[in-house]
């Protein structure tokens, strides 16, 4: 009976042990992605993290981590998370803006072997594949973009006999006062003027349309040439053209096209004042489109045109500014998350998602093939505007000292909306500004 005894128990320990690890198999962690990114456009993000989340049930979980809306603010928060010991985030919804500074105080990985195997940078669109490189590298992958347009009283402008939208500041301010006179309308148009991350977009817009620029090199790149450090990051906003660009600005307010509370309007301010129905024309991004057909406006959809921005000089390309958002991987992400993370990250960035978003929420696709989609041409407004707006775009000052910039861009130009600095005197101030973050 005994040998009979221990085989009874060595089956009895056998099928303990395969129960556990048929446990322990069955149970395996699933790996747990921290996304951090501003609760905005939650109504059409959140069904795809959900989506992914179900797919890769048992495996991957994201967790979406909000933060604060103001881009300014949310960096503030990144910044503290990154130079603390807890790190919170793993993967970041990036500003396109934050590539070079994040880059250069290393807190992102660098991504060029991961993307190139899996992507071509023809993929996406140009601008906003520049706005993921930084020092030859791919920091990021270009997520949704945006890019700087003009909103429009289509009708009242033909009303008052225009065909066709203003394509100089002249002409905007012509039609202005006709439409004005015709009808009893409050403001002529409404922009971005106060002193934050928006004010900068509208101030490099302003100086690109009269031909003037911030910087010479948007690349970001330095080197070494015969033992010579080159640094390739010129300011050259100190020119006729950029005093040109902002003289434009004051003048709309001196003349009362513009309000005078308009140096104190962000997104929120102007955008009030177009779909109420205060404003002929207003300064703004795509998706506040989407907003005329969900809003309590005064305004229907079928009211409002939208075109490029204007220019000063006739017959010289609109320049926009470009918006929108990467994905950035933090740089103290494990192997194994990263892995993990790159799962989500080509899930978000597929076609069939990025067409989603669009058709949703009117949210512009960072790929380029979906321009030429006609489903999204007919059924989204803005795509077939953003298609052509989209190749004269342009990404503000590429540079690790970006986030030192900004300020000094968004306060010198609100200081010359208030009369408190002339333009003259502003360009020149500005470039010794800027020449000071850089020398440091």
């Amino acid at each position: 009976m005994k040998p009979f005894y221990h085989f009874r128990l060595f089956l009895t320990f056998l099928a303990f042990t395969l129960l556990l690890l048929g446990f322990s198999c069955t149970n395996e962690k699933e790996i747990e992605i921290n996304f951090a990114f501003a609760p905005t456009e939650e109504s059409n993000i959140q069904p795809l993290i959900d989506q992914f989340n179900k797919i890769h049930q048992g495996e991957i979980q994201v967790n979406w981590k909000k933060t604060a809306v103001l881009s300014d603010e949310y960096y503030q928060q990144l910044e503290e998370d990154f130079e603390s010991e807890k790190n919170s985030y793993d993967l970041i919804g990036g500003d396109v803006v934050w590539t070079a500074p994040f880059a250069e105080k290393k807190w992102i990985k660098d991504l060029s072997s991961n993307f190139y195997a899996r992507y071509k940078p023809e993929h996406f669109v140009k601008a906003a594949m520049n706005s993921v490189t930084y020092d030859f590298k791919v920091w990021g992958i270009p997520w949704y973009t945006d890019a700087g347009i003009l909103f429009y009283r289509k009708d009242l402008l033909k009303e008052s006999g225009f065909s066709q939208p203003p394509q100089t500041w002249a002409e905007l301010m012509q039609m202005t006062r006709k439409v004005q006179n015709d009808h009893d309308i409050k403001y002529g148009y409404v922009f971005q003027g106060a002193d934050y991350e928006g004010g900068v977009a509208n101030a490099c817009e302003l100086i690109w349309n009269a031909g003037g620029n911030v910087l010479l090199a948007n690349l970001g790149v330095s080197g070494n040439f015969d033992g010579i450090d080159i640094d390739p990051e010129v300011i050259i906003v100190d020119s006729k053209e950029s005093e040109a660009g902002l003289a434009m600005a004051r003048m709309l307010v001196d003349s009362g096209i513009s309000p005078k509370e308009v140096a104190d309007f962000r997104e929120e301010e102007s955008t009030k004042a177009f779909v109420e129905g205060d404003a002929i024309f207003m300064r703004g991004w795509p998706g506040i489109y989407n907003e005329l057909k969900e809003a309590a406006s005064v305004l229907q959809p079928e009211q409002v045109g939208l075109c490029a921005i204007p220019v000063l000089v006739p017959d010289s390309p609109s320049r926009s500014c470009l918006g929108g958002w990467n994905f950035m991987i933090a740089n103290h992400t494990s192997t194994e998350k990263e892995k993990a993370i790159w799962e989500f990250i080509l899930f978000m960035t597929a076609p069939e998602q990025q067409k989603y978003r669009a058709l949703e929420a009117g949210i512009l696709p960072a790929i380029d093939m979906l321009y030429r989609d006609r489903e999204l041409l007919k059924q989204v407004p803005t795509m077939a505007l953003a298609k052509e707006v989209i190749q004269n775009t342009r990404v503000r000052p590429m540079s690790p000292n970006y986030m030192e910039f900004a300020p000094k861009i968004s306060r010198i130009y609100h200081q010359v909306l208030t009369g408190q600095l002339p333009p003259e005197y502003a360009v020149s101030y500005l470039q010794m500004e800027l020449e000071m973050v850089a020398s440091h």
